[in-house]
């Protein structure tokens, strides 16, 4: 049996995701919410989730996934114990601490989701062979909270995988994955080999199970030159078998692979390869070119892997987005993000203007508005001022000719605008 604390209640359950059924996922989120008093707006806010990803929780139309539901309980939790913190341990903004800290820039690497990612970006890699492979991820290798970052489980071992990645495929496949930032040493190296021998021998291991049966993976984007170094100092083999892929002889009972995503090939495996915090315009177009052309699963597994790609870039993402060129897709995938800054724009320009607005707009409301007007948020304006002339019956060309000079664009494009807000 496995056990989970959630809250004061002890869970029991026979597998580790039994109990994370979508009607458990729904109540426990709105408990979780529920606890802090705030409404679903506030706490959209104050956790800075869409209000629209939120909303499809609560309801049930979209999964939460585990890992979140836990971190979002702690979150909560430490919160409640420790409310001048931002529940990650940091001091709120403002506070000295948080003054002292801020530069670091290490809290955003803690709050980039990679792990979840990378099992999305592993997944997006073997989507060709989805029906022969079952994926666990966080699979638990004790009874105790001890996880491998992902299982990936042939359902037939006579089932061919054609993907570099798989060369080296058995029944059970162990994934042990580093973020950006994080050190892949010789520590990890025979940590990961333990996670092996914790494998096969679990108490309800299936019979016969043999290390032959088990293979090991380690991922990271960048080389670890210093691994490697260790590794040959130690009697280990190290074999280039293909571009990012290296296989680890020595003495060990599995087999072992290295894969340094930054150096795999852009076409066999493009999600594993642009998940860094390094990416460069070429493979970010690339990817994003690519994720526009999945539908269903592989397109909620790209969604996942863009989100910290995004994060993790944001300075150079942001000057690309100026491009003429850039893809469709990105803006197809932050969807809701998107509604949501729309949204708010709305919602703050309605909050700004009184019952007294004429229809005549003041030279200084459209300096005010004019100032706050850039690239990145000309889309989000355009609908506020769009709703507010509606709001005042305006005709399509007065709306048009307040668009055009607000936001000091064409008339073709105020009317590409109006088109998609009126």
């Amino acid at each position: 049996m496995y056990y989970w604390l959630d809250g004061d209640v002890v869970v029991e359950a026979s597998t580790p995701n039994e109990y994370f059924t979508t009607e458990y996922q729904i109540e426990r989120l709105q408990r979780i919410r529920e606890k802090t008093g705030l409404n679903r707006t506030q706490f959209s806010r104050k956790y800075q989730i869409p209000l629209r990803t939120l909303e499809e929780w609560e309801s049930g139309r979209r999964r939460i996934a585990p890992y979140l539901l836990r971190m979002l309980s702690y979150y909560v939790s430490f919160q409640e114990a420790f409310p001048e913190t931002d529940g990650c341990g940091q001091a709120e903004t403002g506070s000295p601490s948080a003054s002292a800290s801020s530069s670091t820039g290490s809290g955003l690497h803690d709050r980039i989701q990679w792990h979840p990612a990378f099992c999305a970006a592993l997944k997006l890699d073997l989507i060709k062979y989805k029906d022969d492979l079952i994926f666990e991820e966080e699979f638990q290798l004790s009874h105790k909270p001890l996880e491998i970052d992902c299982l990936v489980i042939k359902k037939l071992t006579n089932t061919v995988i054609d993907n570099p990645i798989a060369q080296i495929f058995q029944k059970y496949n162990l994934f042990e994955y580093k973020s950006p930032g994080d050190s892949l040493n010789i520590d990890t190296f025979f940590k990961t080999i333990a996670y092996g021998c914790l494998y096969i021998s679990r108490p309800d291991r299936e019979p016969g199970l043999s290390p032959r049966d088990v293979t090991l993976t380690l991922l990271r984007d960048r080389r670890p030159r210093k691994l490697l170094q260790d590794l040959k100092k130690t009697g280990y083999r190290i074999q280039s078998a293909a571009p990012g892929i290296f296989y680890i002889d020595g003495p060990v009972m599995f087999q072992v692979q290295l894969i340094v995503s930054s150096e795999l090939s852009t076409e066999e495996h493009i999600a594993l390869k642009a998940l860094t915090n390094q990416i460069n315009k070429a493979l970010y177009m690339s990817f994003s070119d690519y994720c526009k052309n999945q539908t269903d699963n592989a397109f909620e597994y790209a969604d996942i892997v863009m989100q910290p790609i995004i994060q993790a870039n944001q300075k150079n993402i942001t000057t690309w987005k100026g491009d003429d060129t850039m893809c469709q897709a990105l803006r197809e995938l932050m969807a809701d993000e998107i509604e949501e800054e729309v949204r708010r724009a709305v919602q703050k320009a309605k909050l700004q203007v009184t019952h007294e607005v004429t229809r005549e707009v003041t030279r200084e409301v459209t300096r005010e508005v004019t100032r706050k007007v850039s690239e990145n948020n000309e889309r989000a304006h355009a609908a506020s001022i769009i709703t507010l002339c509606k709001e005042m019956h305006l005709t399509k060309t007065e709306i048009l000719s307040r668009v055009s000079s607000m936001l000091q664009v064409s008339e073709e494009k105020a009317l590409i605008y109006y088109n998609m807000f009126a």
